[in-house]
């Protein structure tokens, strides 16, 4: 039985990136990443990580950074406090991690680009460790 949309699980999450990856997102949708901590897909994470993600232009290559809203969607996800390369093997259509080798913040990778919509993009100076939206 093919699964509805209405039957998955949908949360709204960021990306953080740099503002030639976000304009070759907007233009051909995400691409997954071929590894990570938690294996290949499409991560993305709360604000505040994308915000310094996005800012972190030494890190990403580009000259300037873009936060990006995402909605996520899927039906059958894993729950991991630490890096795991096996979840969709296992199969999970995605994984959210507590915190993983690289980063103390909790991430989610989506096993599918066509799991991520983009709803709204920031642009984000290099340097910048907040963004606009997430200034109280």
């Amino acid at each position: 039985r093919k699964r509805q949309r209405e039957d998955a699980n949908e949360l709204v999450f960021f990306h953080g990136t740099s503002t030639d990856k976000a304009r070759n997102i907007l233009l051909h949708g995400f691409r997954s990443s071929p590894s990570g901590c938690l294996g290949p897909g499409v991560y993305v994470a709360r604000d505040d990580k994308a915000c310094r993600f996005a800012g972190n232009c030494k890190r990403h290559g580009g000259a300037a950074g873009a936060r990006l809203k995402v909605r996520v969607n899927f039906y059958h996800p894993k729950y991991v406090p630490y890096d795991d390369q096996g979840w969709q093997a296992q199969g999970y259509d995605a994984c959210r991690a507590v915190r993983t080798s690289w980063s103390d913040k909790m991430e989610w990778c989506l096993k599918r680009a066509d799991q991520v919509e983009v709803v709204d993009v920031e642009l984000v100076q290099c340097g910048a460790e907040t963004c606009t939206a997430c200034e109280p």
